[in-house]
């Protein structure tokens, strides 16, 4: 076992190291190498990007870089673009960071870091926004007592109730015409039935009225028309 320390004063003293080893059979053909490289602040973070941005919170993505041969981590610094104030300071291990709590509505500068114990890496800079909030509405009722009391119209309720309000025209609307239907049908049924309590025959149609019995003077014709078909030789004689 072989333990070497070195010591370097300047960073021109890093850089390749090779190692050779050897015994009473041989020596080592290819030597072990090993590249030293001076310690140092970790590279900047590459492709980040803003994504989930909602009312209230986003999320930035990043890939880490070279962490400059030392344990690295991560900060993000988020400011509101108008007035300049900073409105989060989050840390993190690894190169995604959430951040809720945000002002509706607002746009932002954001400053992402790379940092070990050497320093931090120049910042990665971003443009993110929150989406704004539904507004919401404030209606005061009066009750009967004469006080007022605020309801907040949100937009959930306003949908409910206009639907409330489309579903009641609806039904009253199907209400009054089967009312309509039902007061025709009722006056259609008493007026066939006056109709039939004044009917008479004169009214039958002329199938019914074939069936009705004959007068007297109909019948008296009837027989002489019958008999005349019986005898048509018979003359009838007049003095």
């Amino acid at each position: 076992m072989l333990m070497v320390m070195l010591q370097w004063k300047e960073e021109v003293d890093f850089g390749t190291i090779m190692c050779w080893a050897d015994n009473n059979v041989g020596q080592q053909k290819e030597p072990c190498v090993f590249h030293l490289i001076a310690a140092g602040k970790p590279e900047i973070p590459s492709n980040c990007t803003v994504v989930n941005q909602t009312s209230d919170s986003l999320e930035v993505y990043c890939l880490e870089g070279f962490d400059g041969g030392l344990r690295q981590w991560f900060l993000l610094e988020i400011f509101d673009q108008q007035t300049a104030t900073l409105q989060a300071n989050i840390s993190s291990k690894y190169p995604v960071i959430s951040v809720t709590g945000l002002d509706s509505g607002r746009f932002f500068k954001i400053f992402m870091y790379a940092i070990n114990v050497k320093g931090r890496s120049d910042p990665v800079l971003l443009e993110g926004y929150t989406l704004k909030a539904a507004e919401k509405q404030t209606v005061a009722l009066t009750s009967y007592k004469g006080s007022q009391t605020n309801i907040e119209l949100t937009p959930i309720l306003s949908v409910g109730i206009f639907v409330g309000i489309l579903v009641a025209i609806v039904c009253i609307g199907i209400g009054t015409i089967a009312a309509l239907k039902i007061r025709s049908h009722k006056q259609q049924q008493k007026y066939q039935h006056q109709n039939q309590r004044f009917s008479r025959p004169d009214n039958l149609q002329i199938k019914d009225k074939s069936s009705l019995p004959l007068s007297h003077t109909e019948d008296s014709r009837y027989d002489e028309k019958k008999n005349d078909e019986k005898n048509p030789d018979v003359v009838p004689y007049k003095e």
